[in-house]
């Protein structure tokens, strides 16, 4: 039998310093919804948000440079009850965008539009599900801002380009609030 080299020690010593932190304790990722090798670490978490128009709702990361909106047409609303909205795998790219940019919260729901904060780019979310509920509309057009409740809640949103979101949750009171 030869003898055996150090380098070929060291090398298989490396190997085995490497492997030791191999277990089946790794976070699992359902593969059907993310690449090969991401961690829940990576879902993006969107921390500010809000809404207004009859169902717009925005939510961003705290830097503002990624941005999801969601624009549903509220009809038929009720005047006396909450209304529900269904987000499902079937519909989710209908409704949902996904913008990057920079300070892009500064350009929802307001009346003076800053160009420098303009999306870059926008793409359909292509996964996810969730719900809207909207508080009674006002029976008077206009008297509403301020005064009607709207939420958010988002699960499993996946982008086009693959970004994988946290869940994303937004509780308004500015459903009805038009902008300009």
């Amino acid at each position: 039998m030869g003898r055996v080299s150090s380098r070929w020690v060291a090398g298989v010593f490396a190997c085995v310093m490497v492997c030791a932190g191999c277990t089946d304790d790794q976070p699992t990722v359902d593969p059907s919804i993310s690449s090969p090798g991401t961690t829940s670490e990576s879902l993006v978490s969107l921390t500010q948000g809000d809404a207004c128009g009859e169902a717009f709702f925005w939510a961003a990361t705290k830097k503002g440079d990624t941005a999801v909106t969601v624009t549903i047409t509220a009809e038929p609303r009720s005047f006396v009850d909450d209304s529900y909205f269904s987000l499902t795998e079937y519909n989710i790219d209908l409704y949902v965008s996904v913008l990057r940019g920079k300070h892009l919260e500064r350009n929802f729901c307001t009346d003076v539009i800053m160009g420098n904060w303009q999306p870059t780019s926008s793409q359909k979310a292509v996964k996810g599900t969730g719900e809207i509920v909207l508080g009674p509309a006002s029976v008077h057009v206009g008297q509403g801002c301020g005064k009607t409740r709207g939420s958010l809640k988002l699960d499993g949103l996946v982008a086009e380009d693959g970004t994988r979101f946290a869940p994303i949750t937004v509780e308004s009171q500015n459903i009805g609030c038009l902008a300009g």
